[in-house]
C-alpha cells in the first residue's frame, strides 16, 4: 500500500526525533498542539486501550427501579370530556339503540351485543380496553355504542371520568361491574 495510516505516522513521529537540537520528546510529554485530536464519543464512553487508541465501550444499562407494582394505565387518562364525545353521549341517549345480549367473561370483562339505529348489529367489549365493532371505533373514537352500554346498561353516572377512557384499570371496571344495573 502506498499511503500509510495516520497512526502509524503518528507512532513514527511522536517520541523518536526532538523537536529542538538537545531535547527528547516522550511519548507523555508532547508538545502543544501536536498530539492526535480525539472527537468527542458519541452515546457513551471510550476506554483507552493498551495502544494507546480510544475504544467505545457500551453506554450503561438503565437499572429498572424496584417500584410499587401499581397497574398502568394502557392509554393516556383524559382529564374532561371532549365536545365529540359529549355529543356521541348524547346520541347514545337519545337514538334507538337495544342490547340484545350480554355475557360475563370473568371478573374484569363483558360483552354486549347491540343493534344500532340502523339496524346494525356490533359486539361491544368493556375491558381494560373498550372496544366495538363498529366502524366509528375503527377509526379510533370511542364510539355512541360504548356509551349506551356504560350509559343505560351499565347505569354508570355520565359525569363520571370513566366513561370517556380509551384505557381502564382493574379497580375500575370492579367499580363498574359492581355498581352495575341488574339485567
Amino acid at each position: 500500500m502506498a499511503s500509510t495510516s495516520s497512526t502509524q505516522q503518528r507512532e513514527q513521529s511522536v517520541g523518536t526525533e526532538s523537536e529542538t537540537p538537545g531535547q527528547e520528546t516522550s511519548l507523555n510529554e508532547q508538545p502543544a498542539g501536536t498530539g492526535p485530536v480525539e472527537a468527542p464519543s458519541i452515546g457513551g464512553a471510550t476506554n483507552e486501550n493498551n495502544n494507546g487508541e480510544r475504544e467505545a465501550r457500551p453506554a450503561n444499562k438503565k437499572k429498572k427501579s424496584k417500584k410499587s407494582k401499581a397497574e398502568k394505565r394502557l392509554a393516556r387518562f383524559k382529564t374532561c370530556c371532549s365536545l365529540l364525545n359529549r355529543e356521541r353521549m348524547i346520541r347514545a341517549e337519545q337514538q334507538r339503540i337495544y342490547l340484545i345480549e350480554r355475557n360475563k367473561i370473568n371478573d374484569l370483562r363483558e360483552k354486549f351485543v347491540i343493534v344500532g339505529p340502523a339496524g346494525n348489529v356490533y359486539t361491544v367489549t368493556i375491558a381494560h380496553l373498550p372496544d366495538c365493532t363498529c366502524p366509528d371505533f375503527m377509526k379510533g373514537f370511542l364510539c355512541k355504542h360504548i356509551f349506551f352500554v356504560y350509559l343505560k346498561v351499565l347505569g354508570v353516572n355520565r359525569d363520571s371520568t370513566l366513561i370517556y377512557q380509551k384505557a381502564l384499570l382493574s379497580k375500575e371496571l370492579r367499580s363498574i361491574f359492581t355498581n352495575a344495573r341488574p339485567v
